[in-house]
């Protein structure tokens, strides 16, 4: 029996044609006869993928060093949840102390050019400066506004100063999930001391082959199905990056593991245990219950799970019952090889 490749999903919408054999039930005599009613299914599987736990870039916040960092001490552990405002890490060294002297020297330089930028506008628009004046204060106003509020970033998250020690105590910008590099521990100017990821971020990622998209719905793993959120117009090779929605709480997942998915396809097809298959004249059947009689139908498979197979038939098979049970035995009558 041989069933066609999810890849090849236009090729089995065709159909054969429908010439159908019925038997009589009670010609069947003591055959047991099971039946089983044909599901309908719009998530037709496929073959595996492997996925990985991950955020998309800009969706997290990283934290970056203000200045060199002599000794670092985290106060929670990798991949912890935290809450926004919680204490992250302690931050030692006497370039740390020097940020804080440097951040409130800059603080009170800005304060004090606001002051007078405030003051000789209404001067300027009296016309009682010169105009070169004006824009060397307003220059002035605007330097240590930028570098004010470059700084003040930063400042923003301390909530501890420790001058005995030269250090200060960091808290988290939001709420998520605290990501760090474990092989660093000491950082310079500009690295990044740790990344933060709002929980509502974290989602999974997957490569595709490109021949593989065309509806392409969701994922499934354990428990969880995810909808495919978002998917790249740029191939590297065969294959796209595919991202899905925003993982679950309940799914239970690490930010970086690496799971395998089962990409569910939207297709309208049907799906019966693999038992009622059976191969007559070179084709796939099934065996419908209709009144007192026993009807072939032709059917194009399309891909198997467990021990269910899905297909798709000319013939609407809605609420229709198949049979399960003594089917190679009606398949021989078929044949005309006799029953069992």
């Amino acid at each position: 029996m041989t069933v066609k490749p999810l890849t090849f999903i236009t090729l089995f919408l065709f159909s054969f044609p429908l010439t159908a054999n019925e038997i009589d039930i009670q010609s069947l005599g003591k055959l047991q006869l099971n039946y089983s009613e044909i599901r309908k299914s719009v998530n037709v599987p496929a073959n595996k993928l492997v996925a990985r736990v991950a955020v998309k870039n800009g969706e997290a916040f990283v934290m970056t060093s203000p200045t060199n960092i002599h000794q670092i001490q985290f106060l929670v552990s990798n991949g912890e949840q935290l809450e926004k405002g919680q204490a992250v890490a302690i931050l030692r060294g006497p370039e740390v102390h020097h940020f804080v002297t440097e951040f409130r020297a800059i603080k009170s330089l800005y304060l004090l050019s606001e002051r007078r930028m405030k003051k000789n506008k209404k001067l300027f628009e009296k016309k009682l400066i010169e105009e070169e004046k004006w824009l060397t204060i307003n220059k002035n106003y605007f330097s240590n506004l930028l570098e004010y509020e470059h700084m003040l970033h930063f400042y923003e998250l301390i909530s501890a100063i420790d001058g005995n020690t030269d250090s200060i105590t960091v808290i988290s910008p939001v709420s998520g999930l605290i990501k760090r590099d474990e092989s660093v521990f000491r950082f310079t100017e500009g690295d990044a001391i740790a990344t933060f990821v709002p929980l509502d971020k974290i989602r999974l990622k997957l490569q595709v082959a490109t021949n593989n998209l065309e509806h392409l719905n969701s994922v499934r793993f354990n428990d969880c199905q995810l909808n495919i959120e978002n998917v790249s117009r740029v191939a590297q090779a065969a294959f796209v990056s595919v991202w899905t929605e925003s993982v679950k709480p309940s799914c239970h997942v690490f930010l970086g593991q690496t799971l395998l998915v089962t990409p569910l396809y939207q297709i309208n097809a049907y799906q019966i245990n693999q038992q009622a298959i059976f191969r007559l004249d070179g084709k796939d059947q099934i065996l419908i219950q209709n009144n007192e009689q026993l009807e072939t139908v032709i059917v194009s498979l399309i891909t198997r799970e467990n021990n269910q197979y899905f297909f798709t038939s000319e013939v609407d098979l809605t609420n229709k019952k198949v049979l399960i049970s003594s089917v190679s035995a009606v398949q021989g009558i078929l044949l005309g090889l006799g029953g069992e």
